[in-house]
C-alpha cells in the first residue's frame, strides 16, 4: 500500500529551491489544490495571456443572418506548424455608434482551415498586449473583413437584450474558457449577430493564453 505524505502549514509561498515530494494539506487535513489561486493566475504570471481589442479601429456593422465564411474580425494564430495554440478564454464587443435593433449575439468560430495564401494584415488602430505587463503577443494579427477557407459551425457565445435605442458602450462579453482553440496558421472568429437597427456599428476583441499543445 502506497502512503503519501503531506504537511500541514498556511498558505504561504514555497522558499526557492524547494525540492519537497510531499504534497500540501490544509488545516483540516484536505489535500490543498490550486483553486487556492485565481483561475488564470499562472497563465498571465507566465506572461501566456494576451488581449486585443479593435479600439479606435473602424467599426462594422452587424449581419442580420448567421454568416458562412464571412467574419467581422479574426485572431490570426501565425505560428509555424507545431507551434503553440491560442486558447480562447474570453471574448467581447461593444457598441460603438449608432441605434442598434432590439437584441444582439456574439458569435464565434474557428476556420476549418488554415489562411490560404498571404497571411492577413493587422486591423488599423486596433490594441494588442499582454495581460501581465509583459511584451505583445510575437506572432498573433488581428484582422477584420477576412473571407475564411470553408464555413465553419458558428456558436452563440453570449448576447444581451440591447434595446433599439442609442446605446453606446452596451457590451456583450463571453466567458469562453477555452472552449475555442486556435492551432497555427487558423483564425478564430467574431461577428456580432442583431437586427438592422439605424446604422449600429460594433467593436470587439480577445483574451487569449499561447499554449504548447498537441493538438490531435
Amino acid at each position: 500500500m502506497a502512503v503519501l505524505e503531506g504537511i500541514v502549514r498556511r498558505l504561504v509561498k514555497a522558499g526557492a529551491g524547494n525540492n519537497s515530494m510531499m504534497a500540501g494539506y490544509d488545516d483540516l487535513g484536505q489535500l490543498r489544490v490550486s483553486t487556492s489561486k485565481p483561475e488564470y493566475y499562472e497563465l498571465s504570471r507566465a506572461r501566456r495571456v494576451f488581449g486585443v481589442s479593435s479600439a479606435t479601429g473602424t467599426a462594422i456593422a452587424p449581419v442580420t443572418a448567421v454568416p458562412t465564411t464571412a467574419a467581422a474580425w479574426s485572431l490570426f494564430n501565425g505560428e509555424d506548424a507545431g507551434g503553440k495554440a491560442y486558447v480562447v478564454l474570453g471574448a467581447f464587443a461593444w457598441l460603438v455608434s449608432g441605434t442598434a435593433g432590439l437584441g444582439a449575439s456574439l458569435l464565434g468560430s474557428v476556420s476549418i482551415a488554415p489562411v490560404a495564401g498571404t497571411k492577413p494584415t493587422a486591423y488599423a488602430n486596433s490594441i494588442m498586449s499582454s495581460l501581465s505587463g509583459g511584451p505583445t503577443s510575437p506572432k498573433a494579427i488581428f484582422a477584420q473583413g477576412l473571407t475564411l477557407v470553408g464555413t465553419p459551425a458558428w456558436v452563440h457565445l453570449a448576447g444581451r437584450d440591447v434595446p433599439a435605442a442609442i446605446e453606446v458602450g452596451a457590451a456583450i462579453t463571453a466567458d469562453v474558457k477555452g472552449m475555442l482553440v486556435i492551432p497555427p496558421q487558423y483564425t478564430g472568429n467574431l461577428t456580432v449577430l442583431s437586427p438592422a437597427g439605424t446604422t449600429p456599428l460594433w467593436g470587439a476583441g480577445f483574451i487569449w493564453a499561447e499554449v504548447e499543445a498537441d493538438l490531435e
